[in-house]
């Protein structure tokens, strides 16, 4: 908040994105988390009561070019559709790479976190509507993607 607050004191124009739970090449990310501890054989526990937006970066970065050519402004939601909880997340990667492990469902009190997190953190990117812009792919579009191009 205080990033975006300072964007908006130094610039009358401005465009800030929102976005979330991001998952690509080039950077550690849950995805790949999930699959490395699986891959080693490590029972996996996954927080079952907070849902987002899985962000595919590669959908994203055609998004921000649409936002831009379009010259938005203001705050902009922009995820990738779709929600899932962490733990469906999970499941649908190790599903989708064909990896079978054991995963269990807990609550966020049972996950020690540095970070208190939302329950429900769900962004609508409604002014990417409005504003006639392609929406981004659902999230599982973006893991196939993300799979595919990491697959070993």
């Amino acid at each position: 908040l205080y990033g975006e607050e300072y964007v908006k004191s130094l610039c009358v124009k401005h465009l800030i994105l929102r976005t979330s739970w991001l998952f690509g090449p080039n950077g550690r990310n849950f995805v790949d988390t999930i699959l490395s501890k699986a891959r080693r054989g490590e029972s996996l526990r996954v927080v079952d009561d907070q849902s987002g937006c899985p962000t595919y970066t590669l959908h994203l970065a055609y998004g921000i070019e649409q936002a831009i050519g379009r010259k938005l402004e203001g705050i902009v939601h922009l995820t990738s559709s779709g929600e899932a909880t962490w733990y469906e997340l999970a499941v649908r990667t190790l599903e989708e790479a064909g990896i079978r492990c054991e995963i269990q469902p807990v609550a966020t009190q049972e996950y020690p976190a540095k970070a208190r997190r939302p329950h429900y953190s769900v962004l609508e990117s409604l002014i990417v509507r409005y504003a006639g812009l392609d929406p981004l792919p659902h999230w599982i579009e973006g893991l196939r993607d993300h799979l595919s191009r990491t697959a070993n």
